[in-house]
């Protein structure tokens, strides 16, 4: 297979409509309620800016933007072009942060906070002691913290999200975390254990209350204080898992 090539064109925008002040595609389909809508006018004949190798080259790779323009991609390593392309930053956790671990974003999907810190799903450490973690990467590519989600080596899917205040909510195995950041010093918030591994992002309403699907077929609505309001199965008879990213009206 041929490396893989992003074609990104940009056009000049009006920011005033942003939901999240931080970047302009900041989380998986723009926004919280991952509505994909972007408020900008494209033009009648688009035309290709650029392209670039990307620099992963193993694995999937998601993309978010920084408000300045610049495009941050994570796959097994993190790295960040310039709005021209020029590739101009890039994280390998082992030989540049200085601990054992890689990204993983099988399913998942990193996120941008305001102030411009990547944070990304992973894992640190050897088998079997390996733990699943959230890596917080600063816009010059340092470490800036990581905070535990679970010990089971196996566990490679992470899905990630964030809220109104940019509270983190993180699935990792049966758990949904909600993770402040305040001062730069990660802390749990709550945790929510619906007894089947989460399987989709989770969608956060403006109030606080957050939309998830699980392996077990049903779709969760949990309270910003993490009790459960309700669980709902989309189908009576056959109840695949909930891959789908819940989207909020």
């Amino acid at each position: 297979m041929g490396p893989k090539i992003i074609l990104l064109s940009f056009i000049i925008f009006l920011f005033a409509n942003m939901s999240m002040a931080g970047s302009f595609w900041p989380v998986f389909q723009r926004d919280f309620h991952h509505t994909g809508f972007a408020p900008v006018t494209t033009a009648e004949s688009p035309e290709l800016l650029w392209q670039q190798p990307m620099v992963n080259d193993a694995g999937d790779s998601h993309l978010v933007l920084s408000d300045d323009g610049s495009i941050w991609t994570v796959g097994f390593m993190a790295g960040k072009y310039s709005p021209n392309g020029d590739h101009t930053l890039l994280v390998n956790l082992t030989m540049d942060v200085g601990i054992q671990g890689q990204f993983s974003i099988i399913g998942g999907s990193p996120v941008l906070l305001s102030d411009g810190t990547l944070i990304a799903t992973g894992n640190a450490g050897q088998r079997p002691d390996a733990a699943q973690v959230l890596f917080a990467i600063g816009p010059d590519g340092d470490l800036d913290w990581t905070f535990e989600l679970s010990r089971n080596p196996s566990a490679i899917r992470g899905f990630i999200t964030l809220g109104p205040d940019e509270s983190i909510y993180a699935g990792r195995l049966t758990k949904l975390f909600a993770i402040s950041h305040d001062s730069g010093t990660p802390a749990l918030i709550w945790s929510y254990d619906c007894d089947a591994n989460v399987t989709s992002i989770p969608g956060v309403a403006s109030d606080g209350t957050v939309y998830f699907g699980a392996a077990n077929g049903l779709l969760y609505s949990v309270s910003s204080e993490g009790s459960l309001n309700w669980s709902f199965a989309p189908t009576s008879d056959i109840r695949p898992e909930i891959n789908s990213a819940p989207t909020i009206g």
